[in-house]
């Protein structure tokens, strides 16, 4: 029954490490489609090659650039309004994390496969591809810089920062999310896979 009942609490997760990871995987969704379109070319796939560079060029600069201007404010900000853990959550397990990030990337790489059989449908060239190559990569390369600017964040404060992930979420948000605060010496418990009640 206890275990029940913690299973339905929100999870406590290291705002650096759920950054990095996500954007790890967008980064992975960006090189498997370029894998892809590489794939395409030389097996005389008809494409578009000129107008999806110049798509995925595009896409880069706009999708990079209001992710790098909304990561720097969600750290400027965040940072400033920190509080302590709700009385009702958990450290999240290493087993309900792995299962999470699997259900995410499942669903993205679903989503990229779904988009890319659409792109082939309509005749589209590869622009579809180039548009993805673009916007996840460079939105996985902004939570990578953003990831480390935690990681000396919480260096220079000698605290670690998490944020709240429901059960059945799937990762944290991109927009200004509210973090919670503790005291490296009061953390000892956090890697436990027992899942602490705070």
């Amino acid at each position: 029954m206890e275990d029940a009942t913690l299973a339905d609490l929100p999870r406590l997760v290291r705002v650096g490490d759920e950054v990095g990871w996500r954007g790890q995987l967008a980064m992975s969704i960006a090189a498997m489609v370029g894998a892809y379109g590489v794939a395409s070319w030389l097996f005389g796939s008809p494409l578009r090659t000129g107008d999806a560079l110049l798509m995925a060029l595009v896409a880069a600069v706009v999708g990079g650039g209001i992710a790098a201007f909304s990561s720097a404010r969600r750290v400027r900000e965040s940072v400033r309004a920190t509080a302590s853990p709700p009385a009702a959550a958990v450290y999240e397990t290493t087993a309900d994390s792995r299962d999470r990030r699997q259900r995410t990337t499942l669903l993205l790489v679903f989503v990229a496969a779904s988009l890319l059989i659409v792109d082939r449908l309509v005749g589209g060239g590869g622009l579809i591809a180039g548009l993805m190559i673009g916007l996840f990569g460079a939105v996985g390369a902004v939570d990578i810089v953003e990831a480390r600017r935690w990681d000396v964040v919480e260096k220079a404060i000698r605290s670690f920062l998490y944020v709240l992930i429901s059960p059945r979420g799937l990762a944290g948000g991109y927009g200004n999310v509210e973090l919670f605060e503790i005291p490296r010496e009061q953390d000892a418990g956090a890697p436990s896979d027992e899942g602490l009640e705070l």
